[in-house]
């Protein structure tokens, strides 16, 4: 490719050479010609292909004129060629933002895997919720639809081949809050896990499964949350069966509610303790009381630091840094505790 490209330029350069010596050498039959050696005549070529046309200098001759025609004829080429590979480059530049290949700079996101109907309505939730999502597919069709329907703002696609594992490091895999593969069957998703271990050792991995009696296997696998679709459904078909008002519930608050409007509508809300948290090192049941006071709030576990999670915790259980409070809250609530009380957003950190 390289020795083309040689050639070709080495064949224009003696073909220019050529029609500027010819152009000498044509005018050189004309007392009134200003085109008298070389350097006139590579002035009058480069004003030619340029488009300027200063007119100082021109040919006389026919011969002259043939000559300064092809010159007309050459710049109209070459700018055409010019603009063309200019179009073509900034076209790809664009395409290549819009494939993902520039990469992300997200870093504590969510990176899914595949693309199905459910996903779509994961991305809208997490969105919702102001969390940032980048998504990795292999259907290029997919690409406008998904920007067009989530934004650019919190939302990234990568185009790619879903065994292509080194292009991940465009989504920037390796700082991301968790992933999330979707593909067609359980089996698929287990060896694309396995596969990622390799290559990223330290991910987490969140996984919604088909058949429930594999949980211990992809927990095995490291899966960090293993859910199963039939599982969950199952239980909450169940509760609407014979306690519907607890179901009703059940649902309004595993939504999240991104709202400070509805004050009716409540949600189940983590948040991280801090250093610069006024109740660090408080009991629980005065961190309780101090709260319920204070708002429409309700405090209904901690995960500790270690990973324990204590639901509806002792009163002498103590409030740690780097402790996750979770709580009941309404949208006024949640504005409360985030905004003066935690002085974090809700969510893991």
């Amino acid at each position: 490719m390289k020795n083309k490209i040689t050639v070709t330029i080495i064949g224009f350069l003696i073909a220019y050479f050529l029609l500027l010596s010819l152009l000498v050498w044509l005018e050189s039959s004309s007392e009134t010609s200003s085109i008298n050696n070389l350097w006139d005549s590579f002035w009058y070529s480069i004003v030619t292909l340029a488009t300027v046309g200063y007119g100082d200098i021109i040919p006389r001759t026919t011969g002259g004129r043939i000559v300064g025609l092809v010159f007309v004829l050459g710049s109209i080429t070459v700018l055409g060629a010019v603009i063309g590979k200019v179009t073509d480059f900034i076209s790809d530049m664009r395409e290549r933002k819009k494939m993902g290949y520039n990469g992300t700079k997200f870093e504590n996101h969510v990176v899914i895997i595949g693309l199905n109907s459910f996903v779509k309505q994961i991305i809208k939730t997490l969105l919702d919720a102001h969390q940032k999502v980048a998504v990795i597919t292999d259907n290029k069709a997919e690409v406008d639809l998904l920007y067009e329907r989530y934004g650019t703002e919190k939302f990234f696609v990568l185009y790619s081949d879903l065994d292509d594992y080194e292009s991940f490091k465009k989504v920037n895999i390796e700082n991301s809050k968790i992933v999330h593969p979707a593909l067609d069957t359980d089996t698929e998703e287990l060896v694309m896990i396995l596969n990622l271990r390799d290559h990223f050792p330290d991910i987490k991995f969140i996984v919604v499964l088909e058949e429930s009696n594999l949980k211990n296997t992809f927990h095995s696998a490291g899966v960090t949350y293993v859910l199963s679709k039939n599982e969950f459904a199952s239980k909450l078909m169940a509760s609407f069966i014979f306690e519907p008002a607890v179901a009703d519930l059940t649902t309004d608050l595993i939504t999240p509610n991104i709202s400070f409007n509805n004050i009716e509508e409540f949600d189940i809300e983590q948040y991280l303790v801090t250093d610069h948290n006024k109740y660090l090192n408080k009991r629980w049941g005065e961190f309780c009381n101090i709260i319920r006071n204070k708002c429409r709030s309700i405090p209904i576990g901690i995960k500790k630091n270690d990973g324990r999670l204590i639901k509806v915790p002792p009163d002498d259980v103590i409030i740690e840094k780097d402790d996750y409070v979770i709580f009941i809250n309404n949208a006024q609530s949640s504005k409360y505790i985030t905004e003066d009380v935690f002085k974090v957003e809700q969510g893991e950190l």
